[in-house]
Order: structure tokens, then C-alpha cells, then sequence
């Protein structure tokens, strides 16, 4: 038991021999250095060397429709930008004035083109009137003469100057083929004083259409002779009015053709 003491004496003792040299053994830590500067406001100036060429990695063009003044820098040097943004502003007071201005021509001219399509309007409608106006004419001028015809008198004179011109043109007929052919049989003598006898029927005729036409006929009473000349006279205002409408007509076109060319 005594030597067992001994042994664990010993042992601690070079347990505390080999602790204490390794605590003198380890090098003691270095104390850190401190430097000082005094800070000043300046620039900072980095130099750089190397080869090669500079450029930026994309560059655009700017162009505008119109020439003209920037009036706004909407972005600085540097800044970054997205397609469609605005960046720069013109001035466009000079391309305002020229808008105003034609706009003002355009208003004109849009004023000027309704006013030209309405004179046209009018003249066609003109000439529509107007021919209108023709065709009432046509028919007053056409009722007087039937009305004219109408009258007993009158209409007996034209059946006999229509009955001598028929007879007329047949004996010609008959007289033209007889002469072509000598076994025809009939008398060209004959033949020829009937074709004579139907022109002086005709002739007759017609002066006695005439007498009554101008009132001087002793084969009709007052009466008829007023309503002659009633239907003369309307015949004859008709025929007026005809001619004026006419003319009304064409200087109506013509209107209408001028109105056209302007538009």
C-alpha cells in the first residue's frame, strides 16, 4: 500500500513537471499594430494600362421627322434607357404655326368644297326643273294642235288634203308602171291628167286649210274662226315657252358642268 502511494506520487509529479514546461514552452501572442492617416476630400485616381479599342457596347442614332431646337434633355450622361422612352423634346412652336395655318387652309377648302357641291346640287336640280319645264311646254304645244285639229272645219280641210295626196300618189304609181310596161292596158293619158287633177286638189285643199287657219275662209262662221285663232295663239305661246325651257336647259347643264370642274 505504501509503495502504491509512492507510484501515484510519482506520477502526478511528472503529470505537473510536463504541464508546467508545456505552459513555459508556448510562445506568448503578438500585440496588433495600429496605423494612422488623415483623411482628406479629393479625387480618386485609379491608372489603368491595357491594349485594345474603346467602344460602347451599343450605340443608336437619333433622327426626327423635322428638323427643329431640343427644347428638354429628359436623361442625363449615363443613365440607362428602355426602348419607346422619351428622351429628348423639340421645340415646336414654328411646326404649331404651320399646323394652325393649315389647318386653317384645310377648313377653307373643306368650306369652299361643300359650297361648290351645293352649286352643284342646285344646277342639277335646275336642270331637272327645267326640263320638266320642257316637257309641259311639249305637251301645251301638243293639245293646242290636236285642239286645233279637232275642229270640224279644220279636221274636213286636212281629210280632203290627206284623200288628194293619196289619190295623188296612186295615179303616179300606176302612171310609173304603165310606162314601164306597154301592155300594162291602161290610157297613160288618162293617167296623167288624174295625177294632174289630184296635185290641183291638193293645192285646193290646202289654200282652203289655210283660209281657215288665218280667219279669211267664207266657208266657216265667227265662231269657228275665234276658236282658230284661239288655238293658234296657244300653239304659238307654247312653241315660246318651248324654246325659252330649252335654252333654261342647256344654260341649266352648263351650270352643271361648271360646278363640276370648280369641285
Amino acid at each position: 500500500m505504501k509503495a502504491l502511494k509512492i507510484a501515484l506520487a510519482i506520477v502526478i509529479s511528472v503529470t505537473s513537471i510536463f504541464w508546467a514546461s508545456c505552459t513555459l514552452i508556448k510562445p506568448a501572442a503578438a500585440e496588433p499594430k495600429v496605423q494612422t492617416a488623415n483623411v482628406q476630400r479629393g479625387d480618386l485616381t485609379i491608372d489603368i494600362t491595357a491594349s485594345g479599342n474603346l467602344a460602347l457596347a451599343k450605340t443608336e442614332d437619333l433622327a426626327f421627322e423635322l428638323a427643329g431646337y431640343v427644347s428638354e434633355v429628359l436623361v442625363k450622361e449615363g443613365d440607362q434607357v428602355k426602348e419607346g422612352q422619351v428622351i429628348a423634346k423639340l421645340d415646336t412652336t414654328d411646326w404649331d404655326k404651320q399646323v394652325k395655318a393649315l389647318d386653317k387652309k384645310l377648313t377653307a377648302v373643306q368650306r369652299s368644297l361643300t359650297t361648290m357641291e351645293a352649286n352643284l346640287t342646285k344646277a342639277q336640280r335646275q336642270v331637272s326643273t327645267k326640263e320638266f319645264a320642257v316637257q309641259q311646254a311639249e305637251l301645251a304645244v301638243k293639245t293646242a294642235e290636236d285642239n286645233l285639229k279637232q275642229i270640224t272645219e279644220v279636221e274636213a280641210a286636212q281629210d280632203e288634203i290627206d284623200k288628194a295626196e293619196r289619190d295623188m300618189k296612186y295615179a303616179q304609181t300606176v302612171l310609173e308602171t304603165s310606162m314601164k310596161s306597154a301592155s300594162s292596158g291602161y290610157d297613160l293619158l288618162a293617167l296623167q291628167r288624174t295625177v294632174i287633177n289630184a296635185k290641183e286638189q291638193i293645192a285646193q285643199a290646202q289654200k282652203n286649210l289655210q283660209d281657215i287657219l288665218k280667219g279669211i275662209s267664207v266657208k266657216v262662221t265667227s265662231n269657228v274662226a275665234l276658236q282658230v285663232t284661239t288655238s293658234q295663239m296657244q300653239i304659238e305661246q307654247g312653241t315660246r315657252a318651248l324654246e325659252d325651257a330649252q335654252i333654261a336647259v342647256d344654260d341649266a347643264r352648263t351650270a352643271v358642268a361648271n360646278a363640276r370642274l370648280d369641285k
